[in-house]
């Protein structure tokens, strides 16, 4: 797809009023674009994308792109959607500094690397690849700001058992696998950052705008997990939307999922 193509794909995207007012002046200009959706486009390679050094979301999921790269311009990029392509290896990311939503979910990754310099990470989705061994998971202790994980469908992360590891081992932590991280579940873990947890908490007990800010904290969070569409994380809204038509209730009369319809309520309780 060359550059005229992804002006118009740009232009496509913008509300009426606003494209029309961009096409009786001068055009569309590079520094305009900020969002680029091309999804399920059977893209099979990603072109440079020189020119578009203002963008800050770039959507490429449902492609066949095999290798991440042409990336390397797009200092300003925070969403980066590649899910449900073709790629083997973390890679090409290296430039992408302000980068806070990375989304691979689906595609033939197997491991965690390669991401050293993206210190603004808040949302990272590995679910559903190939990483087979558990530890390789720590890699992404460096990531200080990273709140929401997901890790489910991998070899390595195939049952619960996992859970409180992960969770101990990442305070920070705040959704694991679509599901709210409790301190309990933290706690169940080597209790290794158990002081840390507590000195925090201690430091918003002394913080006399500590309400506001928490307040602050959670409007970003939820504007972070809506730009990505994973919002309504911390309810039972993603399980409960599964169950809404006529197919779910014949899915609901195989043994093992009404098991889960079953317990899944007192889980998130």
């Amino acid at each position: 797809m060359d550059v005229e193509n992804l002006l118009e794909e740009a232009m496509k995207e913008l509300p009426d009023e606003q494209a029309r007012k961009i096409a009786n002046e001068d055009g569309l200009q590079y520094s305009d674009v900020h969002t680029l959706e091309l999804d399920f486009r059977n893209i099979i390679r990603i072109d440079s994308y020189r020119d578009f050094k203002s963008l800050a979301k770039l959507y490429l999921n449902n492609n066949s792109i095999e290798k991440i790269e042409g990336l390397e311009y797009l200092i300003n990029l925070k969403l980066l959607d590649l899910s449900s392509n073709n790629i083997k290896k973390i890679e090409g990311l290296e430039n992408l500094r302000k980068l806070e939503m990375l989304l691979l979910a689906k595609n033939k990754i197997s491991v965690i690397e390669n991401m050293d310099t993206l210190e603004e990470l808040t949302i990272f989705n590995i679910g559903h690849n190939c990483i087979e061994h558990r530890d390789n998971v720590f890699y992404l202790r460096r990531f200080k700001k990273l709140f929401t994980l997901c890790l489910f469908g991998n070899p390595a992360f195939q049952d619960d058992d996992y859970t409180s590891d992960i969770t101990s081992q990442f305070p920070q932590l705040m959704y694991l696998d679509y599901k709210l991280c409790r301190d309990s579940t933290k706690n169940q873990g080597s209790g290794t950052y158990r002081y840390a947890d507590d000195e925090t908490w201690c430091e918003d007990l002394l913080d006399p705008n500590a309400d506001e800010k928490a307040k602050q904290k959670k409007e970003a969070q939820l504007k972070l997990h809506m730009d990505a569409f994973v919002e309504f994380l911390n309810g039972s809204h993603l399980f409960d939307s599964m169950f809404g038509d006529d197919e779910a209730e014949m899915l609901q009369s195989e043994p093992e999922v009404a098991a889960l319809f079953q317990t899944y309520p007192l889980d998130t309780s």
